[in-house]
């Protein structure tokens, strides 16, 4: 309810801080950190979702793009 975006298991979620204060999330992360609130779960699934989590300050771009989604991955892969 503080606007902390919490880790869950889609993709989506900050757990610290990082360095790039932007990260790429699956619009599945919304549907349940909305139902974990218990807030209407209609979301524009042709659009992307902004949000900045109040913890971390780090800003997540929620997008339906699977291909988005799995350039992220490949890159975060590569970077362990």
């Amino acid at each position: 309810m503080r606007g902390e975006l919490p880790i869950t298991p889609f993709k989506g979620g900050i757990e610290k801080a990082i360095k790039s204060k932007t990260k790429v999330g699956s619009l599945h992360y919304i549907a349940f950190w909305k139902g974990l609130r218990s807030e209407d779960l209609r979301i524009d699934t042709e659009s992307e979702i902004l949000m900045q989590c109040t913890r971390t300050g780090v800003e997540v771009h929620y997008t339906s793009d699977t291909n988005r989604l799995l350039i992220v991955a490949d890159e975060e892969g590569a970077a362990a």
